[in-house]
């Protein structure tokens, strides 16, 4: 669900558990506190054209380093989505197959990426924070000049 963190059953003993229940299953007493984070949703497009760019890995992450703490695939009309994350700084990245990898909002970088704090993303209320758009330097260009 949008804009809930990934709760885990506890099942009573401290531990967690995983909670498999059958297409038409009920099951009673499993009672779970959901917490709000924030979310990210936009665009992945080409800046020079306004294109959209389908099928970018969207993440956010804490570090260049880091896996992402969440991660969407941009739509056919380049649109995107992620799961919820505690509230923080983040940096949010678009890897496009073929392409590469661009820092939020479209900064080109060869893996590990060198950051900036200007690249950060400061999620630090538990909402959706729209129109975290990557405007990718123009697609032609990139792979010309990767082939060249």
């Amino acid at each position: 669900m949008p804009g809930y963190l990934d709760t885990y059953y506890s099942n009573g003993s401290g531990t967690w558990t995983a909670l498999v229940l059958n297409d038409s299953e009920l099951r009673a007493g499993v009672n779970l506190e959901l917490s709000r984070g924030a979310y990210a949703s936009g665009h992945v497009y080409d800046q020079d054209t306004g294109a959209p760019v389908a099928g970018a890995l969207v993440s956010i992450r804490y570090s260049a380093s880091e896996l992402g703490a969440t991660n969407a695939v941009s739509a056919a009309d380049g649109s995107y989505q992620t799961s919820a994350v505690p509230t923080g700084t983040y940096y949010a990245f678009a890897k496009v197959p073929g392409l590469g990898t661009f820092v939020w909002p479209g900064v080109p970088c060869q893996e590990p990426c060198v950051l900036t704090p200007a690249e950060a993303l400061l999620l630090d209320q538990t909402i959706e924070y729209p129109d975290t758009d990557f405007r990718l330097p123009h697609i032609d260009l990139i792979m010309r000049s990767s082939f060249d």
